[in-house]
């Protein structure tokens, strides 16, 4: 219906299905169509057309609810109003989707104060590129940007990098273009063999700076300095400006130049310091003095701490002067050949080669053979062995304790004990401490690890912990073996599976996969006797970035599903322990015989409704086919009945025309139904679905109802009537009422 055109221009139409449009004669503000909405009920738009040149906003409109939106075309948009209950007031909606958000040009004109994402076919020599643009407030300087992530665990949320210009006070100087990056950074070239950072001058010929290189296949990653190309001539500087160099853990270069911490010095060429060296123990192949090559030395400047021996051919001054030198087939047991009795005492022991044969019996051995520092016991006889028993005493020379064993001896009380295959098969555990043994409960080659606990309780604990770290009885193992066979594994286990036949005893606070009679179970326990546990199974990102919970059990016994439940075998609910009323959910359960479908609104003055609807097996087609709320039921498609139809209230159509059929197939009545408004005294209803090709047999009643500035109810005739359509006049030639209007006939 055309209107006169007015200030804020002509609208064509004041409604299309749900759709209200302001400018329309009765809706002549904003105000006045979300009022028509509100009053109208039901889900409802109010749609600003671009054109509306009204002055009134969207931000002063009062009496909205959350069942009608606004949607505001103006100025090129499409921005979306929602009504939020605790401002009451409209603001706007945020723009979300299920699908992707794909862009393929460049905005005509970034606007201030926005965020565009963006993608420019023309970009990197016409490959395109992506853009995310931050435009500043209008008259403002450079903005910033944050990417940030925001968890649904409870967690605090996480800004990864974010981009903005240095302040003062910062270094270098301020007005600087930076990144600030509070995250872990790894960067890897798996791909390719090139380094993985370049910091200095643009990347072209000529740029200076210095690459970061990974080279896992040498086991290095090269610091290097580089003119590209040409020579790598950039020193790579550490503390150019002060303060110390640390290398390793101890070793360190001071401002002046000084290394401090060098424990031993190796070089294959000379040492030149333009200063002195100094070292508690200096050993060289050989020395020179004054210009003079020398292989023997005095070493009276470290008495009382006497000589430290060179090896075995090389002779050494015994005074403080060049003298006779020491013949070293002399010292008591450097050989075999000068063996004596009595200790040998020496600041070390050097072995480098192999022991001479042959080895005498009931001796112990120290010798070195391609790779390998070998200690070799002799025991008394042919065909016998003796073991290694490893000894410590306090500083007073007392209280000698054993502290491992290696070899046959089983009965001594040691803290560890190493054993071989033996005849017996059979190991007599210490008093306390841990036994290795090999081939023992059986012959097929297996390793046996043994805690003999004592008194105690015992356990075999295993700990991952850092260097120099402290484990003592505070610190929790990463996983223990309990002597009642119970195996703790606190942080979680990873494997190929679990298999278990039987029940642990119980542990507080902890998950127990179980096994008993023929059933499996899984069993969580509370922190103590009066609390019960709950069962989360969840699906989870490699990292758990992302964490959904699937499946929840709490102490109750209540079952929640974060997603979609699908039941193959179908689903049986009896029972209603435990229920419990959550907004915007939906419960099934049994109670006395009668089994109950809940629909539970958004909060408690609001009602839920539930949809029945068919859908396609991609889900691209859905029908709704009936709603049922708290006081109605609406059937969106024809409802066969094949039995009895029985309705205590009122039945009604969802639209102007509606229809009763009593049977799928052909029947000798269809009863329609429905109302429209006279235009001028006469008005023309066309049914939706036509009748058959006989006439309408008979017009139950045509009943005239007051409309808008009516004074009189006019009398009302069927002036003509086809199976498609029927024409109805009023008595009054200017009447604009309304008539509700029933006929029936041949289906």
């Amino acid at each position: 219906m055309a209107t006169t055109p007015t200030l804020i221009g002509p609208i064509g139409a004041r409604q299309i299905n749900t759709n209200l449009y302001v400018g329309y004669s009765d809706l002549p503000t904003i105000q006045s169509a979300v009022n028509a909405a509100v009053k109208a009920g039901g889900k409802y738009r109010v749609v600003i057309p671009f054109e509306y040149a009204g002055s009134d906003q969207i931000s002063t409109v009062t009496g909205g609810t959350s069942n009608v939106d606004v949607l505001d075309l103006r100025g090129g948009l499409w921005q979306i109003y929602i009504w939020r209950t605790p401002e009451l007031q409209y603001t706007p909606g945020r723009f979300a989707q299920n699908s992707a958000l794909v862009s393929m040009g460049v905005p005509y004109l970034l606007t201030p104060a926005t965020a565009a994402f963006y993608f420019d076919p023309t970009g990197t020599s016409g490959a395109g590129t992506a853009h995310i643009d931050v435009t500043a407030m209008a008259g403002m300087g450079m903005p910033s940007f944050n990417l940030t992530a925001h968890p649904e665990d409870g967690t605090d949320a996480v800004t990864f990098f974010r981009t903005q210009i240095s302040v003062a006070g910062v270094f270098p100087a301020a007005g600087i273009p930076q990144i600030e990056a509070p995250i872990q950074l790894g960067l890897f070239n798996t791909s390719f063999a090139h380094y993985n950072l370049w910091a200095g001058d643009y990347y072209t010929t000529g740029g200076k700076g210095m690459t970061l290189w990974a080279r896992p296949t040498a086991n290095a990653i090269d610091l290097q300095g580089q003119t590209i190309g040409g020579a790598y001539d950039q020193a790579i500087r550490l503390n150019f400006l002060g303060g110390n160099v640390l290398l390793g853990e101890k070793v360190s270069v001071d401002p002046a130049g000084d290394i401090m911490g060098i424990a031993n010095i190796t070089a294959s060429g000379g040492i030149t310091a333009s200063g002195g060296i100094t070292a508690s123990d200096a050993q060289f192949a050989t020395c020179e003095v004054a210009n003079s090559p020398v292989r023997t030395f005095a070493n009276t400047a470290d008495a009382p701490e006497g000589m430290i021996w060179p090896p075995i051919g090389i002779a050494v001054s015994a005074g403080s002067t060049w003298g006779t030198s020491i013949d070293p087939a002399q010292v008591p047991l450097l050989n075999q050949s000068n063996q004596s009795s009595g200790d040998f005492t020496a600041r070390s022991l050097h072995a480098s080669g192999l022991t001479g044969a042959p080895l005498l019996p009931n001796s112990i051995w120290m010798d070195y053979q391609t790779g390998n520092g070998r200690l070799i016991t002799t025991g008394p006889s042919a065909g016998t062995y003796a073991g290694i028993q490893l000894y410590g005493i306090d500083g007073a020379g007392a209280g000698l304790t054993m502290f491992a064993a290696f070899g046959s001896v089983a009965t001594i009380p040691v803290n560890l004990f190493v054993t071989a295959n033996n005849a017996t098969k059979t190991i007599t555990a210490p008093n306390q401490g841990l036994v290795i043994g090999w081939n023992v409960s059986n012959s097929v080659g297996d390793t046996n690890f043994i805690n003999a606990h004592g008194a105690g309780g015992g356990a075999f604990s295993w700990y991952n912990v850092a260097s120099g770290a402290v484990v003592g009885p505070a610190t929790v193992p990463n996983m223990s073996l309990l002597s009642n066979g119970v195996l703790l594994v606190p942080g979680g286990f990873q494997g190929g599976g679990i298999t278990t036949t039987g029940v642990s005893p119980t542990v507080a606070s902890s998950l127990r996969v179980a096994f008993t009679s023929g059933t499996g179970y899984i069993d969580a326990h509370g922190a103590n006797a009066t609390t019960k546990g709950a069962i989360a199974f969840r699906v989870a990102s490699s990292d758990e970035s992302q964490i959904f919970n699937s499946f929840t059990l709490d102490s109750l016994g209540n079952a929640t599903f974060g997603g979609c439940a699908y039941v193959d075998q179908g689903l049986q609910i009896y029972g209603s322990v435990g229920l419990t009323n959550t907004a915007n959910s939906m419960r099934l359960f049994n109670t006395g015989g009668l089994g109950y479908i809940d629909v539970m609104g958004a909060n408690a003055s609001t009602s839920g409704t539930m949809w029945i609807r068919s859908l396609t097996s991609d889900g691209a087609t859905i029908t709704n086919v009936a709603a049922f709320t708290n006081s109605l039921i609406t059937l969106s498609e024809p409802v066969n009945v094949a039995g009895t139809l029985s309705v205590t209230g009122n039945l009604t159509a969802n639209s102007s025309t509606g229809y009763l059929n009593n049977a799928a197939t052909p029947s000798p009545m269809r009863i329609a139904t429905g109302f429209v408004t006279l235009v001028n005294g006469t008005a023309t209803v066309t049914f939706a679905k036509a009748f058959g090709a006989g006439q309408v047999y008979a017009f139950l009643s045509i009943i005239g109802a007051g409309g808008v500035g009516a004074t009189t109810t006019p009398q009302v005739w069927i002036f003509g009537a086809t199976n498609t359509a029927i024409t109805i006049n009023a008595s009054s030639a200017t009447a604009n009422n309304t008539v509700f209007w029933t006929v029936y006939g041949n289906p």
